[in-house]
């Protein structure tokens, strides 16, 4: 069978093309993030990769930020569909994940927004699982359907609201967020 240079030719540009659709887009503290991803048939591009460290020294966890095309950072905290992915470089207990969330939540929202929000709060926070180095929580938010908590991809619960969904991305991206630096690196404002 004779092969021709075109057969050729076009075989290998669509093994580069199917290898660098498989390559990760971006890599940080040896943690790999998508490019794209499909969640909720919905496609989001990756925004942003960033680390959060505690007391300067200690690595606490990765994320990266996936928005639609269409949606710039900026929109982040609008009614638009958004995924957040943070994998974690030491265990965690669920009771501290509960009580942060809680915590940075009400540094984020008015009293009165907060008590529209609280029992969706509570039960979000009944969800959360202890969680091990290396595992990854995400959150997702659709709109009208609402903001998807999921471990290592199996996703453990769902909230509806965009007002329960402004408060718990605040956590991460709103205006007094767990790290600034974490933030605005996911915003690309740094």
């Amino acid at each position: 069978m004779k092969i021709s240079i075109r057969t050729i030719f076009f075989a290998l540009c669509f093994g580069f093309f199917v290898f660098v659709n498989q390559m990760p887009a971006a890599e940080i503290e040896g943690v790999t993030f998508q490019d794209k991803i499909i969640t909720e048939n919905e496609e989001f591009q990756l925004r942003g990769v960033a680390l959060q460290r505690y007391m300067l020294f200690f690595k606490g966890y990765v994320g990266a930020l996936y928005l639609p095309t269409q949606i710039i950072p900026a929109e982040t905290m609008d009614d638009v569909s958004k995924h957040l992915v943070l994998q974690y470089f030491h265990d965690i207990k669920k009771e501290d994940f509960q009580e942060s969330t809680i915590a940075i939540i009400k540094k984020n929202v008015s009293e009165a927004s907060y008590q529209k929000i609280e029992d969706r709060v509570q039960k979000f926070n009944t969800f959360y699982q202890d969680v091990r180095s290396g595992e990854r929580y995400s959150l997702t938010y659709i709109q009208g359907k609402g903001s998807t908590l999921s471990l290592n991809g199996k996703p453990l619960v769902t909230i509806p609201g965009h007002d329960f969904s402004f408060a718990v991305f605040s956590i991460w991206l709103g205006e007094n967020p767990v790290g600034e630096t974490f933030r605005d690196i996911l915003l690309g404002k740094k």
